[in-house]
């Protein structure tokens, strides 16, 4: 290999394409349960607890946000998300 073919993978076209091309490294759990799971960009997410013989409590706490709708086949739970901070910015000359 010599050293432009060496420079072209290095491009900026093919460090872009690796980086969007990037995806988790497949688990067990997430492959197997979570495979038709959207991912949420939103601050909550809506849990589906699917009605069956178990009991599901209405609330844990009195004073805690909590809404729970009660459906004809499950029961959906609004779970706010955490949002973290962003430690440090990444500028496109450091990729």
């Amino acid at each position: 290999m010599d050293l432009e073919q060496l420079l072209e993978l290095f491009s900026s076209t093919k460090i872009t394409e690796v980086i969007n091309q990037t995806k988790a490294s497949p688990r067990f759990v997430s492959d197997t349960f979570f495979k038709d799971k959207i991912p949420s960009l939103e601050s909550t997410v809506r849990v589906e607890i699917i009605k069956g013989a178990g009991i599901v409590l209405n609330s844990i706490s009195d004073n805690g946000e909590h809404s729970l709708e009660n459906t004809k086949d499950a029961y959906i739970l609004n779970i706010p998300l955490p949002r973290f901070a962003l430690a440090k910015r990444i500028s496109a000359s450091e990729i």
